[in-house]
């Protein structure tokens, strides 16, 4: 009971913290939707250069029909030397990306800030959410090994571990009936499942479908009895016998 009631706390706190990442995640998706996208290069060429007033596209040089390349009358150089010629031209930066590089836009390669710390936080709540499956719920039979008590235990901790799937206490009370064996507790499942739907001409119970309700008609029904008789029983055989410490062990 104590380690069920420590991994249940465990699991709280577990997704308390998920709960908390999700909300960061779902803040960084906000803020990258809400950035937009800016015109890229291409984009801005295609607007300006389809329609009238745009700048025309530059022409080919050496093409039928455009001016002769300037380069070509050079002497009669071949195309190697005038490609090596070209290579050592100085590299002038893009002036807009050299502008993003100056003043700080926020980009790493091809990612932007936004983007890393939300893959961050994605990742740690994926990482946070794994879970030991919980058990698959036993049948109760009412044997002399088995405690109603700890089998109400292992099934809120199974409802606990699915509570996606388990969202309704009746839909928990139905199955527990369902995991309920034997001729006398087949007639307490049959019963109480009528009264709590009202069916089969059943009248209908209020709080029937509440698990509580569930674990208290179960226990009254099926639970441990007289244990105070049986206490008091053992408590009448214990004798002193001249051993003080062992007289009050034994009590």
């Amino acid at each position: 009971m104590a380690e069920l009631e420590a991994s249940k706390e465990a699991r709280e706190r577990q997704e308390s913290h998920i709960a908390e990442l999700t909300a960061a995640v779902t803040w960084l998706i906000g803020q990258v939707k809400g950035k937009g996208s800016n015109p890229t290069p291409e984009s801005s060429a295609r607007a300006t250069g389809g329609g009238g007033g745009g700048r025309p596209p530059p022409t080919m040089h050496g093409a039928a029909g455009g001016p002769p390349d300037p380069e070509d009358s050079e002497g009669g150089e071949s195309d190697d030397e005038r490609r090596g010629r070209r290579d050592e031209r100085p590299y002038k930066p893009n002036k807009q990306a050299a502008e993003k590089e100056k003043t700080g836009d926020g980009k790493y390669g091809e990612a932007t800030e936004d983007e890393i710390r939300f893959s961050r936080a994605l990742g740690k709540a994926i990482g946070g959410t794994t879970k030991g499956p919980a058990q698959p719920l036993s049948e109760y039979e009412h044997a002399k090994h088995q405690d109603i008590r700890l089998w109400q235990t292992t099934c809120k901790d199974f409802f606990d571990r699915n509570p996606y799937q388990w969202q309704k206490e009746a839909d928990r009370i139905k199955y527990a009936l369902s995991k309920l064996k034997g001729s006398q507790l087949a007639s307490f499942a049959m019963t109480y499942g009528n009264q709590m739907t009202g069916e089969l001409g059943h009248l209908r119970q209020e709080g029937y479908e509440l698990w509580d309700v569930f674990a208290e008609q179960a226990i009254r029904r099926f639970g441990p009895t007289h244990e105070e008789e049986k206490a008091l029983r053992e408590i009448l055989k214990v004798q002193y016998k001249n051993n003080i410490n062992q007289f009050l062990l034994e009590f």
